[in-house]
């Protein structure tokens, strides 16, 4: 990123105000432990911590463009309800989550990869999750748990039916060329069917900048009558995904290529439980 971009990153981050998150219902989220709390983050000086983490776990496992700031952040940002799992023993936000509603007038993050319209044509109130990210230290089943607590808290505070958002699978170096993009593709297929999480909602395709490649589409093709040639069978969905599978949710579309972060995103739908 060069100078001129880093130094709009940090004026938008440093003129981040909670006018945006005024405009929603008021948000309430009661989930906490003996080392955790899981809370909405308005403070500008909390947010920056959370644009801080973001920045470091996205560079680091997806290669995002560095910033001299150290912070991700974009325009979405100004108008998102920010979720974060807190250290108490630090102060800092150690799992994070950007939650888009449908009254932000930048629309959804998905629709940027995603052709959504039917997607969007179906009743109901939707609340769009992205910019997910645990500290590597972090990444344990407490901190899941109270994301995911605090997440269906959101939701239901803002009167939303379904929650969605692109999931990502990291792609191996040289993903498309060779035997990598037959064993991820051919691989996701299969242990998505396996799980009955594959539901295509008809007309809800990657945006053409985001479409795979012939040969691409064509093993994700192949992968749905058990053709592909995957390795050893082994899991290949991510570990998050998986929990949402388990929780019910599901993918609507076959996956969108984003060639900047060399990886997969697949859109998928979390219908929320019902109320205990």
């Amino acid at each position: 990123m060069g100078h001129a971009g880093a130094l709009m990153q940090w004026a938008m981050a440093d003129a981040f105000r909670t006018q945006g998150q005024l405009a929603l219902k008021p948000v309430s989220v009661d989930a906490a432990s003996a080392r955790y709390e899981c809370r909405v983050i308005s403070d500008r000086r909390e947010l920056r911590k959370v644009f801080q983490l973001r920045y470091d776990v996205f560079r680091a496992e997806y290669g995002s463009p560095p910033s001299i700031f150290r912070i991700d952040v974009d325009g979405f940002d100004r108008h998102s309800i920010h979720l974060a799992v807190v250290d108490r023993t630090t102060g800092l936000p150690v799992g994070v989550y950007r939650l888009v509603s449908e009254t932000n007038r930048l629309g959804f993050y998905a629709a940027r990869e995603f052709a959504l319209g039917p997607f969007l044509a179906r009743p109901g109130v939707r609340l769009e999750l992205g910019r997910a990210c645990v500290h590597p230290e972090h990444r344990n089943g407490s901190v899941l748990r109270m994301l995911w607590k605090g997440l269906v808290g959101v939701a239901r505070s803002q009167g939303a039916e379904h929650m969605f958002g692109c999931s990502s699978v990291i792609c191996p170096p040289a993903f498309e060329r060779g035997a990598a993009s037959v064993t991820l593709l051919g691989g996701l297929r299969q242990e998505l069917d396996s799980l009955n999480a594959l539901r295509p909602l008809q007309g809800v395709v990657p945006q053409k900048r985001y479409e795979m490649t012939r040969e691409m589409r064509h093993v994700w093709d192949m992968a749905k009558s058990g053709e592909s040639p995957v390795a050893d069978g082994s899991a290949i969905l991510p570990p998050l995904l998986r929990s949402y599978i388990r929780a019910g949710a599901y993918v609507i579309a076959p996956p969108a290529y984003d060639r900047e972060f060399r990886c997969l995103d697949l859109l998928t739908v979390f219908p929320l439980p019902p109320r205990a």
